[in-house]
């Protein structure tokens, strides 16, 4: 089962037989807003003063980044976190970056055109497109 580099194990059931944690089989794609989940100022504009290259090659947080919802984890107070993975990269698509995020669920909604028509989201970038294609193939060797 593709975990996106979350250890899981260990988390399938409570001494109680409560489940804690529910895994999704094969993980969903998502978007996540990273406006929310990332700590304040991250989607802030840039600055006036400086270089020019970093917009060029610094990270890409937008607002709503696609990604993959691995599973569902439960707190002790009994609220559910989405355990995601965020694909991202530098702005000129020169790099690229896997997040892993434990993010709250009001700020994971399930990747449909919908829902990036109403969040105004483009398409997919080509880095998320081509994990997406080699995943699917299966592992190499």
């Amino acid at each position: 089962m593709d975990t996106g580099g979350w250890d899981l194990s260990g988390w399938d059931t409570s001494e109680t037989g409560q489940r804690i944690l529910r895994k999704l089989d094969p993980p969903r794609p998502v978007l996540v807003d990273l406006n929310n989940a990332l700590p304040p100022g991250v989607g802030r504009p840039p600055q006036d003063h400086q270089p020019l290259y970093i917009p060029a090659f610094g990270l890409d947080l937008p607002f709503w980044a696609p990604g993959h919802q691995y599973a569902w984890i439960r707190q002790r107070t009994s609220r559910w976190w989405a355990i995601v993975s965020v694909d991202t990269g530098a702005t000129n698509r020169s790099s690229r970056l896997t997040i892993p995020l434990l993010v709250a669920p009001e700020n994971v909604a399930l990747d449909t055109p919908e829902q990036r028509e109403k969040r105004l989201i483009g398409n997919r970038p080509p880095w998320l497109t081509q994990w997406e294609r080699d995943s699917r193939r299966g592992p190499r060797g």
